[in-house]
């Protein structure tokens, strides 16, 4: 992750249509990400799996996850739904979204209210005993250890919250984590280490990320082929980091944009529209930079399958 400004390399924003109009969808949903059940078929079959774990909770344990994040529990850190402290097995299942891919297959968007986000890592985190959903014991606190080869000291953690749309979608909206914290790294000027060491109260939807601010800038809008603009059509708009936010369908102008986000002069950008109906899929991209009154048109879809499709998106 690099620094924001328009000289440097700076966050993927991916904006994503679900098939429904502004008028349609309610604010939170141009804030959020949306899980797997509003996209194509072929991108929820690379989505990323849930991992599981299983410790006991009446002692200190740590285990890693596939993409290298790194989690420590204190002993007793547990509740059941009475409040009452448990010991023995529990059952640790994490779903992790740490790059462009991840986010792109499963739906992930990361904004805050009307602020993009930059992501250093995101998860999905849920702890049970006995089929039973468990709680973090007052005043607890677990550690998570991010990897990065880019420490930015602006870094916060987020939790999600869910909700739910008109047609029965999920959502899910971040906000500051209010009780987590980051631990604070000088080591890291000196090179001595890669991680930044958060410590965290929710069991939930949890990101690393910060916020990318911009006085000025352009709204981006797409127009698609007659015909593209339905719930069989999810469009991208990729930059070179992690940041991920909607780009919806507008009837009236026959257009996709990105409402009320606010994009900044300068951005490279790679807009990109899947088109999925049955097991038929086409796609269009544009390489771009945002300028004032922002407008691309893509005048026709080409066909690709699901290989060459995963192909092309891993490697945006």
């Amino acid at each position: 992750m690099k620094g924001i400004t328009l000289t440097t390399a700076l966050a993927i924003v991916v904006l994503m249509f679900t098939g429904c109009t502004q008028d349609e969808m309610p604010t939170t949903n141009q804030n959020a990400f949306t899980t797997n059940s509003t996209l194509p078929k072929v991108l929820k079959n690379n989505a990323p799996t849930v991992q599981r774990f299983t410790n006991d909770a009446s002692t200190t344990f740590t285990f890693k996850t596939n993409g290298g994040l790194e989690f420590r529990f204190p002993q007793n850190a547990f509740t059941d739904a009475s409040g009452n402290v448990v010991s023995g097995n529990v059952d640790v299942s994490i779903t992790e979204y740490l790059s462009k891919s991840d986010m792109l297959y499963s739906g992930v968007t990361t904004s805050s209210g009307d602020r993009i986000l930059e992501s250093g890592g995101m998860f999905n985190i849920k702890v049970e005993q006995g089929g039973a959903e468990l709680q973090l014991a007052s005043g607890i606190r677990y550690q998570v250890n991010f990897p990065t080869d880019d420490y930015q000291m602006d870094m916060q953690i987020f939790a999600g919250r869910e909700v739910e749309d008109g047609e029965q979608e999920v959502f899910v909206d971040w906000e500051v984590a209010q009780g987590s914290w980051i631990e604070s790294n000088d080591s890291v000027a000196q090179g001595r280490d890669s991680n930044y060491r958060a410590f965290i109260n929710i069991l939930s939807w949890c990101n690393l990320d910060r916020y990318l601010d911009a006085p000025t800038g352009s709204q981006v809008r797409l127009i698609l082929p007659e015909g593209y603009g339905n719930r069989n059509t999810t469009v991208y708009m990729v930059f070179d980091e992690n940041s991920v936010v909607y780009l919806f369908s507008d009837k009236d102008k026959k257009e996709f944009n990105s409402g009320r986000y606010i994009l900044p002069l300068g951005w490279d950008i790679k807009l990109l529209a899947v088109y999925q109906d049955d097991d038929d899929m086409e796609y269009g991209l544009i390489n771009s930079k945002i300028v004032d009154d922002h407008l691309e048109t893509i005048t026709s879809m080409t066909k690709i399958d699901e290989d060459a499709l995963k192909t092309l998106i891993e490697g945006l």
